[in-house]
């Protein structure tokens, strides 16, 4: 079809694409929610910033900058709120996830640091659900609109 592409070749892109993107999306809603949930006044990211990191090549920069300030914007929406917290929430999971994740852009090492980036992802992903839970909760028993 094109240059030796058949239909199959299409459909299998087309396949490893969505295998990967519907995740990723879920992934970065969940984030943007966590941030939603943050008062303004302790964000140090505005939600709709998150989708910056399904930019190709900037996305691995990108994604730092998310986990750091979601970590951020975390340690103060917890002091505002009077609780006590690790220092910087999902940061330490958060940073090893982008630190696998960059690695596996380099074709030597991309198979040995898959499987650990895709379990680093899956643990802070569901740290993040969790915390914006737990964010949303509070906010809904003190009488504030979610």
């Amino acid at each position: 079809m094109f240059g030796g592409i058949g239909p199959m070749e299409i459909l299998l892109v087309v396949f490893m694409l969505g295998a990967f993107a519907i995740p990723a999306v879920f992934y970065l809603l969940t984030i943007s929610k966590l941030l939603s949930a943050c008062d303004v006044r302790n964000r140090t990211l505005e939600p709709g910033k998150v989708w910056f990191t399904l930019i190709p090549i900037f996305g691995l920069y990108w994604q730092f900058v998310v986990v750091l300030s979601v970590s951020k914007s975390l340690q103060n929406e917890l002091r505002f709120r009077g609780e006590q917290s690790d220092e910087e929430p999902g940061k330490n999971v958060g940073l090893a996830m982008c630190i696998l994740f960059s690695l596996g852009a380099i074709p030597a090492v991309n198979m040995v640091v898959a499987i650990p980036g895709f379990i680093c992802w899956i643990v802070y992903w569901v740290k993040m659900a969790n915390m914006k839970e737990k964010l949303l909760f509070a906010r809904s028993e003190n009488g504030v609109a979610v």
